[in-house]
């Protein structure tokens, strides 16, 4: 159970702190006085997300501080243990809002993260409002309703994996499908273009070198005249620059021996010489090999004409063609072998479904059979809630394959006997649907692990008698869950086993939100308020006496 809750600068709370024992408590003030803030701080404590708006005016951050006391057995116990956040049956969490976007989440004094409170926090608190009114109307909410109370979460799951898996492989199956339609129809083309390709047999940059070698053909006397020339000048021919270049050097290494000083300069001639005669002989050689040959010529002109006549259909070089090459290579053999992959896609999908059905008839019947137990469940919780002949029915009906299966359910409703059951938001009233929402609840609740339940207002529409055995199904409650229930109605909040009242206060320049505990003439004051309305009379003091009065104790256990 929550057993200290400390809240410093949100929205209209300044600063408030709070201590709850188990059992019972209401939370009563006037509307706008900023009950929905203390149910805000608890969603925080419990993992709800938080921003800026939520810091009070003026202040630069907000904090909620909680205590849990938990039974030993209590989940929450094993995944703080498995977090490293604890290991006592005390839980501390702090949170801190900060105006700049930052914020921090203490669990037990150590840093903890937004996922890891939240996981905490399902097990901790859960909040029932009037907004649940409009949610039961759904027929997605009461199917998760009615697996809840079945029992039946897990096999939705795997329900939920199946589904998942099938859904996948008939994505592949469709893409293949689609894939191997398109290769069908190009099946032609796909294999005139590949053997046109393959006819050439292009290699990756030949177009280059082909170019380069039909130039070479094209020019062959020329170079051949051209580098012959060269290396008589500078090797072979008489007057040849290797020639000019030795008589140099042996002129040098004459006058050396006159004067040591001219000697640094013939090493130089004499690696000039070299190069030059390696020039001429490379020259020479050149000359001696290129090919003077008309059919080389209209070969290679032919193979050039090839290629380019391939990258213009097919890419604008050799090495697009090649890869293109490839690509209509594999387009074909998927038509080879696509058949057989389709097999066995369609092979899978079917073994998937087949699961998938089976396992949504056996929940079918899981939920057929849980909607009985539950209706009828109900059915007593109402009488005692003032609706003696008030009776539920799950409608089935089957639906196209789903996450959850095939079923779709429509809670439906008879609120008096002899009446037709028709659809719940269609045959309740407000103060009807608010004791359908409670019975659901005293169903539900008992063997549910959260330590806090939080009701806010789901009294509305109801009073007199009526109110007086809603509240005490929840001291009921109370008595197995530690109970907050946000109320303006006196018959409940007499009935609880403590109270806390709301105020709205108007100070200069702001406004600000504080709390009180009653006790003794505090509590008497407020129950009168509430019962007779602004002018409080000896006469709805006495009322909220014998309120209290009637208030029968409830045997409590640890939260």
């Amino acid at each position: 159970m929550l057993t200290w809750l400390h809240i410093s600068n949100l929205a209209l709370i300044e600063e408030s702190e709070l201590e709850f024992g188990p059992g019972m408590t209401a939370i009563t003030g006037e509307t706008g006085a900023g009950k929905s803030m203390i149910i805000g701080a608890l969603k925080l404590l419990a993992g709800g997300r938080a921003g800026a708006g939520d810091i009070r005016n003026g202040a630069e951050k907000a904090m909620v501080e909680g205590v849990f006391q938990l039974a030993g057995d209590h989940p929450a116990l094993a995944r703080l243990r498995d977090m490293e956040l604890g290991d006592g049956d005390e839980l501390a969490i702090r949170r801190v809002i900060m105006r700049s976007g930052k914020g921090r989440i203490f669990i037990n004094g150590a840093s903890a993260t937004l996922n890891q409170l939240q996981e905490i926090g399902r097990t901790l608190l859960a909040i029932s409002g009037q907004h649940e009114h409009i949610m039961l109307g759904k027929p997605e909410e009461q199917l998760s309703l009615l697996d809840s109370f079945s029992g039946v979460t897990a096999k939705v799951r795997q329900l939920e994996a199946l589904y998942r898996q099938v859904k996948a492989v008939e994505s592949e199956l469709s893409v293949l499908e689609q894939r191997l339609a398109r290769a069908a129809e190009r099946e032609g083309y796909l294999r005139f273009a590949l053997e046109e390709i393959e006819r050439v047999k292009p290699e990756p940059g030949e177009d280059a070198a082909i170019e380069a070698r039909l130039k070479q053909l094209s020019h062959a006397s020329d170079l051949v005249e051209g580098a012959g020339g060269v290396a008589a000048m500078v090797y072979a021919g008489p007057g040849a620059a290797s020639e000019i270049l030795g008589r140099a050097e042996r002129e040098l290494e004459r006058l050396s021996r006159l004067d040591p000083s001219i000697a640094p300069w013939i090493e130089p001639l004499r690696e000039a010489r070299a190069l030059v005669e390696d020039a001429g002989q490379g020259l020479d050689r050149y000359a001696r090999e290129i090919e003077i040959d008309p059919e080389a010529l209209e070969k290679t002109s032919q193979r050039l004409a090839e290629l380019r006549s391939l990258c213009r259909k097919y890419g604008g070089s050799t090495e697009v063609v090649a890869r293109r090459a490839g690509e209509l290579r594999a387009e074909l053999d998927a038509l080879d072998t696509g058949g057989q992959q389709l097999g066995d896609l369609r092979s899978r999908a079917a073994e998937l479904w087949k699961r998938y059905h089976s396992l949504a008839r056996e929940l079918t019947q899981k939920r057929m059979e849980a909607a009985n137990d539950l209706c009828a469940r109900l059915a007593r919780e109402l009488a005692g809630l003032g609706m003696p002949g008030a009776s539920l029915r799950f409608d089935f009906r089957e639906t196209a394959p789903g996450p959850s299966g095939v079923d779709r359910v429509d809670l439906t409703a008879s609120a008096n006997p002899g009446e037709p059951p028709r659809p719940l938001g269609k045959v309740a009233s407000g103060g009807e649907l608010s004791r359908i929402l409670l019975a659901l609840k005293a169903v539900t609740l008992p063997e549910d692990p959260v330590a806090l339940y939080v009701f806010d207002e789901i009294d509305a529409g109801i009073g007199g008698g009526v109110a007086d055995l809603a509240g005490r199904r929840l001291a009921d409650l109370s008595g197995r869950h530690q109970v907050f229930c946000v109320t303006h109605l006196a018959q409940i909040a007499s009935l609880a086993d403590q109270q806390i009242h709301i105020e709205k206060i108007a100070e200069p320049h702001r406004t600000v939100s504080r709390h009180r505990l009653l006790d003794g003439d505090d509590r008497i004051e407020e129950l009168a308020r509430m019962a007779g309305g602004l002018t409080v009379t000896p006469a709805t003091r006495e009322l909220a006496r014998e309120m209290l009065r009637r208030r029968s104790p409830v045997p409590r256990c640890a939260a």
